[in-house]
């Protein structure tokens, strides 16, 4: 809440920061966008000049530095190879991750949308 208000200092009179104000949903609305903002600039950093949603998911799933990684490869491309550097293999299992599992590879029907590649999803399954 903190980088909401650092972010729009016009929010400060609006936006409780304390613990109390995290658990209110407006207050919770900022954060999230405040959210999607750092996945886009991380992402349009990272060269991908509009960022999607499913993009953005691999953000939030992956965390900022292997989260890019994974929305810029192709579909056919070993997910456990990207995400090794970062995790552990006992972690990626916990996540569905197997040493076959694909970028691409996963369930249609968790994350619905149009984006750059439709096809990316990001949870995950074995194949």
């Amino acid at each position: 809440m903190n980088r909401v208000v650092a972010q729009n200092p016009a929010l400060a009179s609006i936006v409780d920061t304390s613990l109390a104000g995290k658990m209110n949903p407006a207050n919770q609305a900022y954060g999230a966008v405040q959210d999607l903002k750092d996945a886009a600039t991380t992402l349009q950093a990272a060269g991908i000049a509009n960022p999607t949603f499913t993009d953005a998911r691999a953000y939030f799933q992956w965390g900022a530095a292997p989260g890019p990684q994974v929305a810029l490869a192709p579909s056919d491309a070993n997910i456990s190879q990207i995400l090794a550097p970062y995790y552990t293999a006992a972690q990626m299992r916990g996540n569905g991750v197997t040493a076959t599992t694909t970028v691409g590879h996963g369930d249609r029907r968790s994350l619905v949308g149009s984006g750059r590649q439709q096809h990316k999803q990001f949870y995950l399954r074995n194949r």
